[in-house]
């Protein structure tokens, strides 16, 4: 579209904002829904930079001609009276308030940084989640009934999902602590002659000779059972394709006992990976050190997810493997053949 430069000499020497309009008065720019981009011309071709771009059309959808003090005037002027909204509620994860004297659909914005987590709800009717407004923020809009009186309920739904891990987290800590206490007292009344032994480091990945040891045969229902029970708890934690590595690792690991540091190998790969693209992303792109510095690396995420689940794998085959080697050795030794 071509375009008019509107301006002294004086503002253009000094580097100050002109005004720029179509040629052809009248003529505007007709868009659809959804999302578009306008490209100018470079400034090194037409000897202008085209900094900022406003758009803007009447209360009945024409367009609006602005010049740059027009811009501004349009922003504050008020089309219609605004509803009045009174909080009721102010959580960090849940916020209910109350409108009244709206007489048609208004845009309700949660002055936040844009997050898909944000849903709302009108007089019970579920709206969804945010757009985004202002280039920052949450928006959605509402449709009030005859009366002009809604009842709006925000909620920040992945908090239920923090909650739930936060209770698992807790009753964790405390099967740990019921395991200690048996363990001590099972330590303290055994008279295999055991207690004054040293403390003895094992690696997780045998070497020489340990590598090739049978190790004792785990069943193949435990084996499946086990796989499948990592597998569907990789997939709820992270993403179907870490429960498949995780289930298919730990299936390897039960049914070949020389495999079993396969998990272990798998978690340290996987942390490791996540630690080194941190750096290299870091190095390349100087973020900087703020509150919402994690989600800078969303990429790696999943990896990260996957060496977590991986370690809970290498654990898991380990207390099957050693219940494995208590029932064969409460079992008694196989009969053996004398000629």
């Amino acid at each position: 579209m071509p375009v008019q430069v509107r301006g002294s000499v004086a503002v253009a020497e000094a580097g100050d904002a002109l005004d720029v309009r179509a040629c052809t008065p009248g003529s505007a720019v007709r868009v659809d829904r959804g999302a578009h981009v306008l490209r100018g011309a470079p400034g090194s071709v037409t000897g202008l930079d085209l900094d900022r771009l406003v758009l803007a059309s009447g209360s009945g959808g024409s367009a609006s001609e602005l010049d740059v003090a027009g811009a501004a005037a349009l922003s504050r002027s008020v089309v219609a009276p605004a509803p009045k909204l009174r909080v009721t509620e102010r959580g960090r994860t849940h916020r209910t308030a109350r409108v009244t004297g709206a007489g048609g659909p208004f845009v309700l914005v949660l002055g936040e940084s844009f997050n898909s987590g944000w849903t709302l709800s009108a007089n019970g009717k579920d709206l969804g989640g945010a757009e985004l407004v202002d280039g920052f923020a949450n928006g959605w809009v509402v449709h009030p009934d005859r009366t002009g009186t809604v009842v709006l309920t925000l909620d920040w739904t992945p908090q239920r999902r923090i909650w739930i891990a936060l209770g698992i987290s807790v009753l964790t800590a405390l099967v740990c602590v019921v395991l200690l206490v048996v363990g001590r007292g099972r330590s303290a009344v055994s008279t295999d002659g055991g207690a004054g032994d040293e403390p003895v480091l094992v690696s997780p990945l045998p070497v020489g000779p340990a590598r090739s040891a049978p190790g004792p045969r785990v069943s193949t229902r435990a084996t499946v059972v086990a796989a499948v029970g990592v597998a569907l708890f990789g997939t709820v934690f992270a993403a179907p394709w870490v429960g498949l590595l995780a289930g298919a690792a730990t299936a390897v690991a039960l049914r070949w006992p020389g495999l079993r540091w396969l998990p272990a190998l798998g978690a340290v790969g996987a942390v490791g990976m996540t630690g080194l693209y941190v750096l290299v992303q870091q190095h390349r792109y100087r973020y900087p050190p703020v509150i919402e510095w994690p989600t800078f690396f969303d990429r790696i995420h999943r990896v990260a997810l996957a060496g977590v689940v991986l370690l809970a794998a290498d654990a898991l085959v380990r207390l099957i493997v050693e219940r494995a080697g208590e029932d064969h050795t409460h079992g008694g030794a196989p009969p053996t053949a004398r000629t």
